[in-house]
């Protein structure tokens, strides 16, 4: 038996994955709101209507931050108490799980003697790992761990209905359609649900050829999470666009199902890497598309996978279940990630929160042989060191999600070629007013991606703020002959500046291409109208005026409210009266 007490009852094994929990992530409770965060719950003013569903595939989880805001409006530590709770849960299932399916039949091999701490070992591994910390202290990526919660809730009830032979099997079976329903509306890796039952079934209760009797059985079930699970998926899923020919990605890289699968051959080698060696973790990963499989990184990366799949056939063939388990866990719950759905970002760490359980299960095994060969205190000591390692690496990856700034600059320090982090945390100084540094980062993005046309624009305000007019008007101008379409919208941004200095004239110019670019946009009528109330020609500055008026009966207003209009108001109130007139009859 181990020297530590892994073999302690139920209820002391659940409270030390509680405190160890609420330690490691003691340290995020005032985290402010990063990233998605901000257009998902902070700008989101549909969390505020508790009535309405959220919308759209993942409403489920998404409604979870209406009660959120609902108790807490835009408080965070509401939301990362949530968070916590249900990471702290989700290691309680895992340790549930893990003992239902050491309760099966079939004998596990090498395990004969320590069932009673493997599914602890594994639930330690669980909550401690620093690789978690995305899905739990971001606050937005909860849809990972609470879909993980349902996920484990299914198959745990799965189980409970397949080792009973009395009518509790149906009231399980009933029990977890709705946890299937909630999971399947929170996150897409719930459709691999039928895929981890499949080869529960395989290869902790019997074989394939046994396989049809249990569906027989079992067939009412089945029927109802496939028809659930393809239900779903035909009425929330566009798909004709999910076998496009290309998909735009992040940045506006586009790419292939092709180019994407074959890159998320080497991706998998990333996360596995991160699991084994938890280090240089980053909110944004940029990573090189993979356009060929004749290169040596997608021949490399490829023959790895074929290794596995070999070393798994083996384990397999000599009764090493939970290896085999541990192994196909992995890869079946990150296939709706990493597979020929391309997905915006090539690589984030939060899509390992569940897929993280199988390589749980793997590093428990190796523990256990550990301890077999080398004896208990050695073992003891390797689990503590492990143990105790995540734990300070989680906790220490949770101070990088402090602030927006310092989860940036954390991105920034670890991948410095990346032009996202430099142009997020651009964004975060402006907001608060350090327009001085969001130039610097803007220029950085700017010369790691000349493709970032839309930055340029942001760094013109930057500009305009600090008073450094001519190069506002320079990035103002770049973006206007980058963006024809929407050309307008840059030359009123000059105007208004030329206007603020008192150059009409050089104003008047921008008036008049704005109004070329867009010659049915009231506002620049108005604009110009003052510019030429400024010059002193007042005859002009009322015909702009009226235009504006015929183009929005709602301008009047706003054209009196503006200071200095002082001209015609009784020709504008007549104008406005016959054109309301002519327009009602």
């Amino acid at each position: 038996m181990i020297v530590i007490n892994l073999s302690m009852n139920k209820y002391t094994q659940l409270l030390v994955l509680f405190l160890l929990g609420i330690l490691i992530y003691s340290n995020t409770i005032d985290n402010q709101f990063v990233f998605d965060d901000i257009p998902h719950i902070q700008n989101n003013s549909t969390l505020k209507d508790l009535s309405s569903l959220y919308g759209g595939a993942r409403w489920f989880g998404m409604y979870t931050f209406k009660i959120n805001y609902y108790f807490h409006e835009l408080n965070v530590k509401g939301y990362h108490i949530i968070n916590i709770i249900i990471h702290i849960l989700n290691s309680f299932l895992v340790l549930w799980m893990i003992n239902l399916v050491l309760k099966t039949q079939n004998k596990i091999k090498a395990l004969d003697n320590s069932k009673s701490y493997f599914a602890f070992l594994v639930a330690l591994f669980f909550i401690a790992h620093p690789i978690q910390t995305q899905a739990v202290t971001y606050i937005i990526q909860r849809l990972a761990s609470l879909a993980c919660m349902f996920y484990l809730l299914v198959l745990i009830l799965y189980l409970k209905a397949r080792e009973t032979d009395n009518y509790s099997k149906y009231f399980y079976s009933v029990l977890l359609v709705p946890f299937l329903i909630a999971g399947i509306f929170t996150k897409e890796t719930m459709y691999t649900i039928p895929l981890i039952i499949f080869i529960t079934e395989i290869i902790f209760f019997q074989n394939v050829m046994n396989l049809k009797n249990t569906i027989v059985r079992y067939w009412s079930l089945v029927s109802v999470m496939l028809l659930i699970l393809i239900s779903s998926f035909v009425t929330f899923y566009n798909l004709e666009g999910i076998f496009s020919e290309k998909f735009s990605l992040k940045l506006g890289v586009m790419i292939s199902q092709y180019e994407y699968l074959i890159t998320q051959f080497q991706v998998i080698f990333l996360y596995l890497r991160l699991l084994v060696i938890p280090v240089n973790q980053m909110l944004d990963y940029i990573y090189p598309i993979s356009y060929s499989i004749i290169n040596w990184k997608s021949i490399v990366s490829l023959m790895g996978l074929v290794l596995i799949g070999y070393i798994t056939k083996y384990f397999y063939k000599k009764g090493y279940k939970l290896e085999v388990f541990g192994i196909l866990w992995f890869f079946i719950t990150i296939s709706i990630e990493s597979s020929i759905i391309p997905l915006a970002d090539i690589v984030f760490e939060h899509r390992l929160y569940l897929p993280s359980i199988g390589y749980c299960i793997l590093l428990a095994s190796l523990m256990n042989k550990i301890q077999n060969r080398y004896g208990n205190i050695f073992s003891a000591i390797v689990i503590l060191i492990i143990i105790t390692t995540y734990s300070i690496g989680s906790y220490n990856r949770n101070l990088s999600w402090d602030t927006a700034i310092s989860i940036w600059t954390d991105n920034i320090i670890k991948s410095p070629s990346n032009p996202v982090p430099y142009w997020s945390r651009a964004k975060e100084y402006f907001k608060i007013g350090k327009y001085g540094k969001a130039i610097d980062d803007y220029t950085s993005a700017i010369d790691l991606n000349s493709n970032l046309v839309t930055i340029i624009g942001e760094r013109g305000l930057a500009y305009e703020k600090q008073n450094m007019f001519n190069h506002a008007i320079s990035d103002y101008s770049k973006m206007a002959d980058l963006n024809k379409n929407d050309s307008g919208k840059w030359y009123r941004k000059i105007g208004v500046i030329h206007t603020r200095n008192g150059d009409y004239n050089k104003a008047l110019v921008y008036w008049n291409k704005s109004i070329f670019s867009e010659p049915c946009y009231y506002k620049f009528y108005i604009s110009r109208g003052i510019t030429y109330q400024h010059l002193g020609n007042f005859k002009k500055a009322l015909e702009d005026f009226k235009k504006a008026i015929f183009l929005n009966d709602d301008s009047k207003e706003e054209i009196f409210n503006y200071a200095g209009v002082k001209i015609a108001k009784n020709d504008l109130s007549l104008f406005y009266e016959e054109l309301h007139f002519c327009k009602s009859n």
